[in-house]
């Protein structure tokens, strides 16, 4: 009897072993869609090839997007889409048990949802900032030094990686935090609707607040110089 239960209970966790071992393959790294011009760089080389959607990813990777591609990401737990002209870079290092927990968009738009796994763990970078994405939708967009985060769901940490403006600041759920290029990060209200949909229908992507597309158009401010101090008095005779 006791041999039997012996083999019942080794056949569940044969059972569990198989079903962990599908989840883990089904959310392995890889190149979920591939439209248009979509290339791929793998890691410790410096040859961009075409992509394969299909194609597994590995740590010190990087995916970029043409003019007329688009790609979207399954990191573990957490999918990314890439709009057109946009790289991402995937940290090396190898990946935790819920994927990668960290990326880069170096230019252009990007999608960013999390489950539930992923929330409070995943941290996203760019050139000009750091983001610790505490919500499960957000967009990031990064443009001639400009950063911008839009959250759609939940909240987002954001600490500046400027030594001229060193911050942090929390986004809440439909906020814009925008800045970079030697500008701190400012807090707007935004008005953008949430366009993970329309990314698949070839929708555009997530429109700047009025503020940060001003500040593209207007040259950046130096910071301020640090004055001299005034000479000591002289002593009185």
């Amino acid at each position: 009897m006791c041999l039997a239960a012996g083999r019942v209970a080794l056949a569940d966790d044969l059972r569990q072993g198989a079903a962990a071992a599908s989840v883990a393959i089904a959310q392995a790294p890889r190149i979920e869609v591939v439209r248009g011009g979509v290339e791929i760089r793998r890691a410790l080389t410096a040859e961009w090839r075409k992509a394969e959607a299909g194609e597994r990813l590995a740590g010190g990777d990087a995916v970029r997007t043409g003019p007329d591609g688009r790609a979207g990401l399954l990191l573990g737990a957490t999918r990314v889409r890439l709009y057109e002209d946009t790289r991402i870079e995937l940290p090396t290092g190898g990946t935790a048990a819920i994927g990668f927990e960290a990326a880069e968009i170096a230019r252009g738009s990007a999608l960013v949802d999390l489950s539930r796994e992923a929330v409070g763990r995943f941290r996203l970078r760019t050139p000009e900032m750091e983001a610790r994405v505490d919500g499960m939708r957000i967009a990031v967009s990064v443009f001639d030094g400009l950063a911008c985060v839009t959250v759609y769901r939940g909240e987002v940490g954001i600490r500046s990686r400027s030594p001229d403006f060193p911050h942090e600041m929390v986004v809440g759920e439909g906020f814009a935090a925008f800045g970079g290029g030697g500008r701190p990060f400012e807090l707007q209200l935004s008005a953008a609707h949430d366009v993970w949909r329309g990314w698949a229908e070839g929708g555009a992507p997530p429109r700047l607040p009025h503020d940060a597309r001003e500040l593209l158009a207007a040259p950046a401010e130096a910071a301020p110089a640090e004055e001299d101090p005034p000479p000591p008095a002289a002593d009185a005779p």
